[in-house]
């Protein structure tokens, strides 16, 4: 995942260093910036070959966020721990991983928007596809919640406890917040108004970020607070550094 996130970020910054080859007054400075610059001269031609390069980059990643957190859940879903012990963990991590990166880029854009007035490059067009975007995921973080409610209802009676503990138990704030966080106020998206907003925008983006955080939190440390045997239920709360 090393290689494929520095060919993104490096595919992005060649137009840069042919920028910052030109404006050097050394030529020692020159010869590193036109290495970086790969012989970029600002054509057409260098222009389509960047966006090709940059879109198949940017293809790898998608594979690659699957894998990431497919393999986590994964962990979690073939412990013995009752709450974890659930086939369908890849799925709602790589869904809800999917909404919080939709959401981070979401905020970013409308940060750079506001910040440094980039208006022509980032439109309406671009935050409302945006918005739309991060309004399906949403929806699908939503179903997920939901189906997981179903499927421990439907699973053994003490996968159905541990999961009915976390929803309801000691740690039922952690899922309320990540349900209304990542599922509940992006549903503002709805209306195009907010999804041309930046303040709109970027208020989502933050809530989802954070839902998806309470999500995580509420899996790894509520869904553990449960075991088989009542001598290994336990609470736990972090401490501010650890948080």
């Amino acid at each position: 995942h090393i290689i494929v996130l520095g060919l993104l970020w490096y595919v992005g910054l060649i137009p840069d260093f042919a920028t910052m080859r030109d404006r050097a007054r050394s030529s020692r400075r020159q010869r590193i910036y036109g290495i970086l610059a790969l012989g970029w001269r600002n054509s057409v031609r260098h222009w389509s070959y960047h966006q090709t390069a940059y879109r198949l980059v940017a293809v790898l990643v998608l594979p690659l966020l699957t894998m990431m957190q497919s393999i986590v859940a994964l962990e979690f879903a073939t412990t013995l721990v009752p709450d974890w012990h659930e086939t369908r963990l890849p799925l709602h991590f790589v869904a809800t991983g999917l909404a919080q990166g939709l959401a981070i880029v979401l905020l970013v854009a409308a940060l750079l928007r506001w910040g440094l007035s980039l208006e022509q490059h980032i439109d309406d067009r671009d935050l409302d596809l945006l918005g739309k975007l991060v309004l399906a995921s949403a929806l699908v973080a939503g179903y997920l919640m939901l189906d997981e409610v179903a499927a421990a209802y439907l699973s053994e009676p003490s996968e159905w406890t541990a999961t009915r503990n976390r929803i309801t138990g000691e740690y039922a704030g952690y899922f309320l917040a990540a349900l209304v966080f990542s599922v509940v106020v992006p549903q503002l998206l709805w209306f195009r108004a907010a999804r041309v907003s930046v303040l709109a925008a970027a208020y989502v983006g933050v809530s989802v970020s954070l839902g998806v955080w309470f999500d995580r939190f509420s899996i790894v440390i509520g869904g553990a607070q449960r075991d088989y045997l009542p001598s290994m239920w336990r609470s736990y709360a972090p401490t501010l550094v650890e948080t």
